[in-house]
């Protein structure tokens, strides 16, 4: 009896010191990955270069999102600026489509976003001025100059509604009635608006604003810092410079447009 109580005994003993070496051993494990997801003063400075590249070079949307750490949904469609997913090259989904044959617009549309692409890229440059040490947060002071890309967009949507209503699209005052038809139209006259814009794209390359703004990281990491990353991509996109574009009222846009066909004000040139 007394055998069998001593092994019973031990064996609890056992037991007990197999499940907290389990444990323990689960703790570390955390702990390592929790220190592993901090990242150095080195680390941040790269993926601050990872995140620019990857706006100005080309990725796609739901990798762009994954490195912001954003939702697909939390993200503003037309501050992609390039690769496939970029603002020119989005398409009404089928629904709207309706079985209409639009190629010639994706054919031009993809042409012409090469062509802002390019201009971009080019007049993009940023440095990395310094990092400072919160103690619970990195934060990078980035200077940057980039192209006036929102500022082509706000012109950009002036004329397309402009386009829009010559064509006898029209919301009502809230601008909620949006139909199916209207969202076809208004695809078709972005791209048509794009095509206007083709021959002044030069007048959206900046060569004088030099912006600065910090990219915090809290708690030295990527993974809780998306509103930083959200609002540096509004930086570089051009939220914050001075120039806001050319178009003002739908006078201005007149001076943009000498020729439409009244008849179809949505048709486009063959490129």
């Amino acid at each position: 009896m007394k055998k069998s109580f001593l092994s019973t005994i031990l064996l609890t003993i056992g037991i007990c010191l197999i499940v907290i070496g389990i444990m323990t051993a689960s703790l570390l494990i955390e702990k390592k990955e929790e220190t592993n997801d901090t990242l150095s003063e080195q680390e941040a400075s790269e993926y601050i270069d990872k995140i620019t590249k990857a706006m100005i070079d080309g990725t796609s949307k739901k990798e762009l999102s994954k490195l912001l750490y954003l939702s697909e949904e939390e993200m503003i469609d037309s501050d992609i600026m390039s690769g496939k997913d970029m603002y020119l090259r989005q398409i009404p989904s089928k629904d709207i489509l309706k079985g209409e044959d639009i190629s010639l617009y994706q054919e031009t549309a993809d042409i012409l976003a090469d062509n802002l692409e390019r201009k971009i890229q080019k007049n993009l440059e940023y440095n990395i001025e310094g990092i400072a040490d919160g103690g619970n947060y990195w934060g990078v002071l980035v200077s940057y100059r980039s192209y006036y890309y929102h500022a082509y967009l706000r012109d950009l949507s002036m004329i397309e509604s402009y386009l829009v209503s010559l064509a006898g699209y029209h919301t009502d005052a809230t601008g909620t009635e949006v139909t199916d038809g209207y969202q076809l139209a208004s695809y078709k006259a972005r791209i048509k608006a794009a095509q206007i814009l083709d021959s002044h794209l030069d007048d959206y390359v900046n060569t004088e604003e030099i912006n600065k703004t910090y990219v915090n990281f809290n708690n030295k990491k990527a993974e809780n810092s998306k509103d930083s990353f959200n609002s540096y991509m509004m930086n570089i996109v051009g939220y914050a410079y001075q120039f806001q574009g050319n178009i003002s009222s739908y006078d201005d846009v007149s001076k943009y447009i000498l020729e439409i066909d009244t008849n179809n004000p949505l048709a486009i040139l063959t490129i």
